[in-house]
């Protein structure tokens, strides 16, 4: 069930805010409907991890500069935590 997340996780990081807010969608979608979360956390952690983290060590600024996105990745991340 991997196969998905490695697909998916290259759009997370396109400079498409559009793609980006896609690749979310799609990936949020695949997390609902497995019973396999476990297996896609290799995928998402570190993809989610730089998305939300400092643009640099010493920055504040987030990597993701959409707000709206950043709120549906906190979303995904809670969920994935949750199930």
């Amino acid at each position: 069930m991997a196969w998905p997340a490695l697909s998916i996780s290259p759009c997370l990081e396109d400079s498409s805010e559009q793609c980006r807010e896609l690749a979310i969608a799609i990936f949020t979608r695949v997390v609902e409907r497995t019973e396999a979360v476990l297996e896609l956390l290799p995928y998402a952690i570190p993809v989610l991890r730089d998305r939300l983290g400092p643009l640099t060590a010493d920055s504040k600024n987030p990597t993701e500069p959409s707000e709206e996105l950043r709120v549906k990745l906190h979303a995904l991340l809670r969920w994935q935590g949750g199930h």
